[in-house]
């Protein structure tokens, strides 16, 4: 599509191979920051990657407690439950997998002398998101002629890897009420 309007296809695919390498390389640096490592581990993130999808995992729960989780500790995953949505799916073959994931995570740790992941940790993983029922009860507050929830909601996130306790419920995964109703969890083509 963009051939017509830079005349050559040679200087286009130059640029494109070399945004696709910018952004491999950006990525992979996010991912070592997401989990306190100085360098990116493939076989840590790619084997992480599918956990994440073995069952229904709250992401940005997930990495944010990560930084607390006791490695050292066989019952440490447990930090994690928050960010699992359906307690019937944290399997003890799911277990077993995710605690050779630590086990494997922990090693990585060591090998890059890494001694204070958590705030590296939590300097990169928000515990603070729009998410989209957050979004959804703005939108219908402000339908009714209110703003108290959007003022709230826009002063958190100024600040969304701070610690706001007084706010935890906003940093709360997806209720389910939400799983099922539109702009909240199913989008549409418009959302």
């Amino acid at each position: 599509a963009l051939l017509p309007l830079v005349g050559e296809a040679k200087p286009l695919e130059t640029r494109l191979t070399d945004y696709a390498q910018y952004y491999e390389s950006r990525w992979r640096e996010m991912m070592a920051a997401k989990l306190g490592l100085l360098e990116y581990a493939e076989p840590i993130n790619a084997q992480l990657l599918n956990l994440l999808t073995v069952i229904e995992t709250d992401m940005t729960l997930f990495f944010r407690h990560l930084a607390d989780v006791d490695l050292t500790d066989p019952d440490g995953w447990q930090t994690l439950k928050p960010a699992f949505y359906r307690d019937e799916e944290v399997t003890p073959a799911y277990v077993e997998q995710l605690q050779a994931w630590l086990a494997m995570y922990q090693a990585e740790l060591s090998r890059q002398q890494i001694q204070d992941r958590a705030t590296v940790m939590n300097a990169t993983n928000p515990k603070y998101v729009l998410r989209n029922y957050l979004a959804q009860m703005v939108i219908d507050e402000v339908e009714q002629g209110k703003s108290v929830l959007l003022e709230r909601v826009m002063q958190v996130l100024k600040r969304p890897y701070d610690d706001q306790p007084e706010h935890d419920d906003l940093a709360a995964r997806r209720p389910e009420w939400a799983r099922t109703r539109v702009g909240c969890s199913m989008l549409s083509c418009s959302s």
